[in-house]
């Protein structure tokens, strides 16, 4: 059987490379969570049944760990298999470049002062506050 290149999927009024565009022009983090929970929706049962049953969408794409989580288990799974099909590389393809996104849009300097790594605090301040 022979499986049409991801990028010749059409996902609601979209192909895949162009939300995959859509993805690397959102301004801010929300609206890539946003584009992210959009373009599940588009994957109507018949689509989903194509992937791997350990590559099913999580219920819950509210944040940049479900992202990121959800993309790094798609991208192995992907590497996996010999000849992945086009609907996984899609999915691996598209959330991929959803969790770069994040990253760049999260390491962004914002009003001068970098965001903090998942909004964890300096270790000095928790070696300050352990050791009284």
């Amino acid at each position: 059987m022979k499986f049409a290149p991801h990028e010749e999927i059409r996902l609601g009024e979209r192909t895949v490379a162009q939300w995959i565009t859509a993805v690397h022009n959102a301004p801010a983090a929300p609206e890539v969570l946003k584009l992210c929970v959009e373009f599940l929706a588009t994957w109507d049962a018949g689509l989903r049944e194509k992937l791997p049953r350990s590559c099913q969408p999580p219920l819950a794409m509210n944040s940049a760990a479900n992202v990121s989580s959800y993309a790094f288990h798609l991208v192995q799974e992907r590497l996996r298999q010999p000849r992945p099909n086009a609907e996984l590389d899609a999915m691996a393809t598209f959330f991929a470049a959803a969790t770069t996104r994040l990253a760049q849009l999260l390491a962004a300097p914002r009003y001068g002062f970098p965001v903090p790594f998942f909004n964890a605090r300096p270790l000095d301040v928790e070696r300050e506050e352990t050791d009284e």
